[in-house]
């Protein structure tokens, strides 16, 4: 997985088959079955994450939450690209 590079243009998507994931609120929580790591998760995150439910350009991510979130577009698009990167980072995605 490191050497996949995300990019803007990147279409990411979650391993439905490798994740458990559960609804607290507006948090999620998650575990990686072939690790056993589990995750938290904030509302932000959460909503990421239904994103990937289907696969998703990264830039539509960003434009998405800017509609959603009072949030400036170059922190958004950081914040994003940092919170996606750690799930490619812990297998919990795919990219193409």
């Amino acid at each position: 997985m490191g050497d996949v590079i995300l990019q803007l243009d990147s279409i990411v998507q979650r391993h439905e088959d490798k994740i458990m994931s559960s609804s607290l609120g507006d948090e999620l929580v998650m575990m990686n079955f072939e690790s056993g790591d589990y995750f938290g998760i904030n509302a932000i995150g959460n909503k990421i994450w239904e994103y990937l439910k289907e696969p998703i350009q990264v830039n539509v991510i960003i434009k998405n939450l800017c509609a959603l979130y009072d949030v400036a577009p170059a922190q958004c698009e950081e914040e994003t690209l940092s919170f996606v990167s750690n799930l490619l980072k812990e297998d919990m995605i795919t990219v193409r």
